[in-house]
């Protein structure tokens, strides 16, 4: 597998990865509500209630603020690399730390998508913009 494969797959891999965390997010927000009440919810339970539940809420809260912040970019990002567009080799860098604390997908792919962008035989692909 070529490094230009390699790139695509990256691509392909974030538009996925995008609209998998948008649509989750999404649905969570519409079963949930707000992930901002769900979080002030959680954190003015009382002493009732277990460690559990205040810690699901405010989990679940991150998740969908998360998705809803990176739907978007992975989706433009991943359609970026596959048309090997100038900036899209610096913004994936950027993305990349950004998933990395989604775990455990978010965490392989922001490595993965290092180990693409930092190889130094990608470079040339991003210099001039090519079709397809």
């Amino acid at each position: 597998m070529g490094i230009d494969e390699h790139v695509r797959l990256l691509g392909a891999l974030l538009v996925v990865f995008g609209l998998i965390a948008g649509a989750a997010a999404l649905i969570g927000l519409a079963v949930y509500g707000s992930p901002v009440v769900m979080i002030m919810d959680a954190t003015q339970a009382g002493t009732a209630q277990s460690f559990l539940l205040p810690f699901l809420k405010i989990s679940g809260g991150i998740l969908i603020i998360l998705g809803l912040t990176l739907a978007l970019p992975c989706v433009g990002l991943g359609i970026a690399l596959r048309r090997f567009h100038p900036i899209a080799r610096d913004a994936a860098m950027i993305v990349c730390s950004l998933l990395l604390p989604v775990i455990p997908l978010g965490t392989m792919l922001g490595i993965y998508g290092y180990w693409v962008v930092l190889s130094p035989e990608v470079e040339p692909l991003f210099r001039q913009p090519r079709n397809g």
